[in-house]
């Protein structure tokens, strides 16, 4: 007698498996990131102040923590190809920007400027920004899709409010950091101290890891 079939061992189930792991990889470790950054900085001896950026960090002892964070989170996007050619697109633009963004080190300032650097930074501002606005793309046009001819349902639906409200976001979050940089870095003493930027970055990439754990049906799951 051949045996029954066991969905639960079946090579598409194993595939769906390997696909919420990656969507919760990729949340978990964007969430992690400032956290990592900021507490290992303290750790590291070197004060208990917060750097401007969380790309300022690479200036520190934790650059290898920065890059290798941010390039894990880059070869997991590689490695994410979803049910449709888009989202493997999509994919391999975010795993492309975001290892851009690790390797290509934000200006750090000196006297005299350095222009090269300067060049440098001005790419890996390019690199952060692009990286979250595909992030946004994937959590308000790719997550929120159902497949042709399904009704979503109400867990699904659930999921949807979560993903638009973090893309939402994301972008709100980019946003205020281009205001800031352009109009108000340098004029209001105060703000410069709070490092805005920083916690702009911080709370975008936390509503980019919620967003993708959200997708690996850690939260809201059926």
């Amino acid at each position: 007698m051949m045996p029954l079939s066991n969905d639960h061992t079946s090579p598409e189930h194993s595939m769906i498996i390997s696909y919420m792991t990656l969507r919760k990889a990729v949340g978990i470790l964007g969430m992690i990131m400032p956290l990592v950054l900021s507490v290992g900085y303290v750790l590291a001896g070197q004060g208990t102040e917060i750097k401007a950026s969380i790309s300022h960090y690479y200036h520190s002892p934790m650059r290898d923590f920065f890059v290798g964070l941010l390039s894990a989170v880059g070869l997991f996007m590689f490695c994410y190809k979803g049910p449709e050619k888009v989202d493997g697109i999509a994919g391999n633009l975010a795993g492309t920007f975001a290892i851009g963004t690790a390797l290509l080190p934000t200006y750090h300032g000196g006297i005299p400027p350095d222009e090269a650097a300067i060049l440098i930074g001005q790419f890996h501002l390019a690199a952060a920004t692009a990286f979250f606005l595909v992030l946004s793309y994937f959590s308000l046009c790719l997550f929120t899709k159902t497949k042709t001819g399904q009704v979503p349902g109400r867990m699904k639906l659930k999921r949807n409010r979560v993903y638009r409200i973090c893309g939402v976001a994301m972008l709100v979050f980019l946003t205020l950091i281009a205001l800031y940089l352009v109009l108000l870095k340098g004029r209001i003493p105060w703000l410069d101290q709070v490092k805005p930027v920083f916690w702009f970055e911080t709370f975008a990439l936390w509503a980019f890891g919620i967003s993708w754990l959200t997708k690996g049906e850690l939260i809201l799951g059926d």
